[in-house]
């Protein structure tokens, strides 16, 4: 075949190649039965969305009760804005939006800025020969945000439930709030973009329900990610990684499965000497370890195991912020508390603090380093506003500085272009 003739050929879309299709059923929408998944192929498909391109996702809820079962089609906002965009009656606003912030409702654990309510607008016209009206719509902060009553890290402690898992014969454990510890309403500590970058996430809620109100027909059936939180902290069931991530973590196990199971290797003694611990088992090991240590010997430790705290934290996130206070407690450190204000981080980690308290120490190389610097990329490609450029700068500068020089030039060239070009 001749070349030009072979190159002009139309590419097909994900949904017209069997491959594909058969690559989203395992693992975008892996949760989806048959039923399920017909409708989300077809949603999709009517919106020109893909879910390779991280555009759709389908969120099973309640997925082992028939009664409760209830599968929630999530778009990335930028999805929706493009499907909307695509009918040509749409234009985004040239407003910021709208808080409302009352001094009462501050709460540094569950409400950092005082948000009462936010209204954003877009503009929509019914058809092309019409002008464009505006519409907004507005939310509320308790109506969304992702509210849990939780204590603090140290008030909790694991205990043995006195039964074993079946497929490995390892005792349970789980967590119980220590005799006389005190809970109270806060943000879902999992959900750290609420806790960093609330009004963000609360726009992107406002945003959403504006443009259902503009084409109730192609949305009223999606919900942008941020909308799912509330229902995350309520439903046992759902997962805080996307389909995606969660095929992905499904292969991990299983490939560790072969060699015994996810573990970790930390030195334990002055030699340096690697000890694999089993993942279920490296807070209580290091717990223990700790103890007794003189504080000079505990930073002995976390700096001697630094990569390994930190792979800690990206397999069991929740547990590894606890761990670090308990370390920055036995060591005398400064700080015991992760900074709110430092880095960013998504359902799948981006561009978060590892269990260092100084990130900009400790540059990456290889790997780690190209996923940081995509990780940044993708945060800038869905900035919009001055101010959202202005926020993410200074809360990415300690990770940008962590890049290798030519990685780090690349961030900085993007985000320089990208806010260049807000109006």
């Amino acid at each position: 075949m001749n070349v030009a003739l072979r190159t002009a050929l139309p590419v097909p879309l994900w949904y017209q190649d069997a491959k594909k299709m058969a690559l989203v059923k395992r693992t975008v929408a892996k949760d989806c039965n048959d039923d399920e998944f017909g409708i989300f192929v077809a949603v999709a498909q009517d919106l020109n969305l893909s879910p390779l391109r991280k555009q759709i996702y389908a969120f099973v809820f309640n997925k082992t009760d028939p009664e409760k079962r209830n599968m929630s089609l999530v778009v990335g906002i930028d999805g929706a804005r493009s499907s909307a965009a695509r009918t040509g009656n749409y234009r985004p606003d040239d407003q910021e939006p709208q808080w409302v912030f009352k001094d009462e409702l501050k709460d540094p654990l569950a409400n950092p800025h005082g948000i009462e309510k936010c209204t954003v607008g877009i503009f929509h016209r019914p058809t092309r020969s019409d002008p464009f009206e505006r519409i907004v719509h507005t939310v509320y902060w308790e109506e969304f945000a992702p509210l849990v009553t939780r204590g603090d890290a140290d008030a909790y402690e694991w205990v043995d439930t006195g039964e074993v898992w079946a497929d490995s014969g390892k005792p349970k454990m789980k967590k119980k709030l220590r005799e006389g510890a005190t809970t109270s309403l806060r943000l879902d500590p999992n959900k750290e973009q609420w806790i960093r970058a609330g009004r963000n996430q609360i726009a992107k809620c406002a945003e959403m329900g504006a443009l259902r109100k503009g084409w109730p027909e192609d949305m009223s059936r999606l919900v942008v990610e941020e909308e799912t939180h509330r229902a995350a902290v309520i439903d046992a069931e759902y997962s805080e990684l996307t389909p995606a991530e969660l095929a992905a973590k499904g292969e991990e196990v299983a490939r560790m499965d072969k060699i015994g199971g996810p573990s970790i290797f930390a030195a334990f003694d002055a030699a340096g000497t690697l000890e694999r611990v089993e993942i279920g088992k490296f807070f209580d090991r290091v717990d223990a370890h700790t103890r007794n240590l003189k504080p000079e010997d505990v930073a002995s430790f976390v700096v001697r195991n630094r990569e390994a705290l930190r792979e800690f934290w990206g397999r069991a996130k929740s547990d590894a912020l606890e761990l670090k206070v308990i370390l920055e407690k036995r060591s005398s450190a400064v700080t015991s508390a992760p900074d709110p204000d430092s880095g960013r981080d998504r359902a799948a980690g981006k561009a978060a603090p590892g269990p260092d308290t100084g990130a900009a120490n400790f540059p990456l190389t290889g790997a780690a380093a190209e996923k940081l610097r995509a990780d940044l990329m993708f945060d800038l490609a869905q900035l919009r506003t001055k101010s959202d450029f202005d926020t993410w700068e200074r809360d990415a500068k300690p990770h940008i500085a962590r890049l290798p020089a030519q990685m780090r030039s690349e961030v900085e060239s993007e985000f320089d272009h990208r806010r260049a070009n807000v109006r």
